[in-house]
């Protein structure tokens, strides 16, 4: 991904919200979004508790703080693609309800 420094993240389940904290930590500039809001809205509070849980352990060489600066909460897939460098996708597999995702 060498110059790309703004990831779309669709699916902020535990796959996603991991792939959220990877992306943080590597400086990038993360827009999260899920089509559930209730999960969206608490992706930033699991991040900041695996976060604290991962300073605890001395494994992070930065401020919680910091890294959860650089990710944003998407209001629709469209804002989270806007822009993207790079998209990951990390949605439940359910092939009725794709066609509601979009």
């Amino acid at each position: 991904m060498s110059g790309a420094d703004r990831i779309a993240l669709i699916g902020a389940g535990n796959i996603g919200i991991s792939w959220a904290i990877v992306f943080a930590r590597g400086e990038y500039s993360v827009q999260l979004f899920d089509r559930c809001e209730q999960v969206l809205k608490g992706a930033l509070h699991v991040m900041r508790e695996r976060l604290l849980a991962m300073d605890r352990a001395c494994l992070l060489n930065e401020n919680v703080e910091d890294v959860l600066r650089r990710v944003t909460l998407a209001r629709s897939m469209g804002d989270a693609l806007d822009g993207a460098d790079h998209v990951q996708e990390s949605v439940i597999e359910d092939l009725e309800g794709v066609f509601n995702f979009v």
